[in-house]
């Protein structure tokens, strides 16, 4: 594990590096000489970001998860990883969130539901994050078409929302659960998709938590 690791970090460094290369060593530095210091102070906050959501998630695993806060921040720190290298569809990060978690201990389909859940959070959070903002911003505002186009963006949000709600709540994930287990049943290849039994389940029983969810949007919201 730690040769892997190792194996890793060096390999990750040399991307780097070459990427720095490629784009050019001097303008990098040029574009950090500009942005000044205000760009570590940006770097030195995004761990309590992380911290922020890490904490959301883990209000969503129900007991007994993997308690300690530290282990829900590499987790988190991982899902936006995934996230950031992949360069549409950022959901990827999501299905291996998930199953780390599954290799934490906690079932699949409670894992899943988790992660879904979690990300409904997240996307709640964002809108009243922004509404809060637009608030602010309005009274000192002399261009009424930002305005106007925050609220559309806003209600686009919303609606994605609603249809994603919608979609955990009456049964979506229940036929994604079903159509899993089935191709489970196939064969030995695909025979790990079986452990995603319970997810539907599972989403419903964290609809049905209003504290574990009211805990979820604060620290997303605190993010």
């Amino acid at each position: 594990m730690r040769l892997s690791l190792a194996l890793g970090g060096i390999a990750g460094l040399a991307l780097a590096l070459a990427l720095a290369g490629y784009y050019g060593f001097a303008e990098i530095a040029d574009g950090i000489g500009r942005a000044g210091w205000g760009v570590l102070a940006v770097i030195a906050f995004h761990p309590l970001q992380i911290l922020f959501s890490a904490l959301a998630w883990q209000a969503l695993v129900p007991p007994p998860p993997p308690s300690r806060a530290v282990t829900f921040v590499g987790l988190r720190w991982i899902r936006e990883a995934v996230n950031n290298l992949l360069p549409v569809a950022q959901i990827g990060g999501e299905f291996v969130g998930a199953r780390l978690l599954r290799r934490g201990g906690v079932p699949l389909g409670v894992a899943g539901a988790s992660v879904t859940v979690d990300l409904t959070m997240e996307m709640m959070s964002q809108i009243a994050f922004t509404l809060l903002g637009l608030a602010l911003l309005v009274p000192g505002l002399h261009q009424p078409k930002v305005v106007l186009l925050t609220v559309v963006g806003i209600g686009v949000a919303v609606a994605v929302i609603v249809v994603f709600i919608g979609a955990q709540r009456f049964g979506m994930f229940h036929l994604i659960e079903r159509g899993l287990i089935k191709l489970a049943e196939r064969g030995s290849t695909w025979a790990a998709l079986g452990d995603i039994a319970g997810l539907h389940r599972s989403i419903e029983a964290l609809y049905a938590s209003p504290g574990r969810l009211a805990r979820a949007f604060g620290h997303h919201f605190m993010s």
